[in-house]
């Protein structure tokens, strides 16, 4: 399992918990960590990739250490960038989805996703962390005590889901 799983594994674990408790404070925390966590895994749609082979440390425009995924950008009209028409997957025709109507034709297709190191998805966690201190001591500042005190349980729980 690489970090990337435990880390998201932990996170939806504890997430499951606090919904149960409908504890709002964590909710946000842990989604937000998720989220950021899933969004530095996004190709950016300007960056042009094309057939571009995504693995840990690499970069949309290839290289790196490959592990033979391939990410393939979809363009306007649902074909493959600078290719004939496609579902956005290589090799494969453009055929309605048994289940979306029309998202092969449309560009709403599944896209491919950039591998985090380890070391990329632990800088997010810690970024996560350190904002929600830096809130904290913003909040204190202020005299806001209830603010600086959400903001310090949210980092204590990342702190948590860091370390499991």
């Amino acid at each position: 399992m690489t970090r990337y799983d435990d880390v998201m594994t932990a996170a939806r674990t504890e997430l499951t918990g606090l919904i149960r408790q409908k504890d709002a404070a964590g909710i946000a925390a842990i989604r937000s960590m998720m989220a950021e966590v899933e969004n530095a895994c996004a190709i950016p749609a300007d960056k042009g990739v094309d057939r571009a082979t995504i693995g840990p440390g690499s970069t949309p425009e290839g290289g790196g250490e490959a592990e033979g995924r391939v990410a393939v950008r979809v363009g306007h009209d649902g074909g493959e960038a600078g290719e004939g028409a496609g579902t956005g997957v290589a090799g494969e025709a453009d055929e309605p989805s048994q289940h979306i109507a029309g998202a092969g034709r449309h560009g709403l297709t599944e896209a491919q996703r950039r591998v985090l190191s380890d070391a990329e998805v632990d800088q997010i966690v810690r970024d996560e962390i350190v904002a929600r201190r830096e809130e904290v001591a913003t909040f204190e500042r202020l005299g806001r005590d209830r603010e600086a005190a959400i903001a310090g349980y949210q980092a204590a729980l990342l702190q948590r889901v860091a370390h499991r």
